[in-house]
């Protein structure tokens, strides 16, 4: 964000708290030509990741209002080792407490990766206050997803990580280290061949501990892009 839009817009942060967690959200409010009054709402991937990640999008600020939290588990909202597990119904819960406590009569939603599956129950829920609903490297059927991605693996995952994979699915528990390194290889051959901007690898330093957020009983979503937890 350039230094001329940070004197155009007006940044307010917060906690909503429930019984059970605390929500950290940020608003970024321009100061004058507004061309929607309705806030784009920003939903981050992983899980377990930070708005942080989606941090170019505040530049939409200088001419709308944008908000950002950061969902269960993740930044500096209560973290995953506070939680057994997750449900998509917490993190829904954690959506009706920001609607409820920011007063939001409309909005617009744009969700990233597992964003756009929580993006899309939102917008199921609450119809008449969508505005839009943007998918962002969306997923559309969970299972169809899996299907895909382990013919990938087969196809262009050199043989050591296929190897990785299939110990961990056979229930070996990697050191964070492993994880680390397992992981690190995969995105530079697949996720990002460029360098990192510094707000991303702020963002993924901070990122939380796995956990596997359940969707439904037949389907879950573990907090790694390459489908781990450990």
């Amino acid at each position: 964000m350039s230094s001329e839009m940070r004197v155009l817009v007006e940044k307010k942060e917060g906690l909503i708290e429930s019984k059970n967690d605390k929500t950290y959200y940020e608003i970024h409010t321009p100061c004058n030509n507004f061309d929607d009054s309705a806030p784009i709402i920003l939903l981050a991937g992983g899980p377990g990741l930070s708005f942080t990640t989606l941090t170019p999008l505040f530049n939409l600020a200088e001419r709308r209002q944008v908000i950002g939290y950061d969902q269960l588990g993740s930044g500096k909202t209560t973290r995953s080792g506070h939680f057994s597990s997750l449900h998509i119904k917490d993190f829904m819960e954690q959506f009706n407490a920001i609607v409820s406590e920011l007063a939001l009569n409309k909005f617009h939603l744009l969700g990233h990766s597992w964003g756009t599956i929580l993006g899309a129950n939102i917008a199921l829920e609450y119809p008449d206050k969508t505005k839009s609903l943007i998918l962002h490297s969306g997923i559309a059927h969970w299972q169809k997803c899996l299907e895909e991605r382990e013919t990938f693996e087969k196809a262009h995952l050199p043989d050591e990580l296929q190897q990785f994979m299939k110990i961990v699915r056979e229930g070996y528990k990697p050191s964070s280290k492993e994880m680390e390194k397992f992981t690190n290889k995969c995105n530079r051959l697949f996720y990002c061949r460029v360098e990192y901007p510094d707000y991303l690898l702020q963002a993924l330093e901070d990122c939380s501990i796995p956990l596997t957020i359940h969707i439904s009983k037949k389907n879950c979503v573990p907090s790694s892009c390459w489908g781990l937890s450990c």
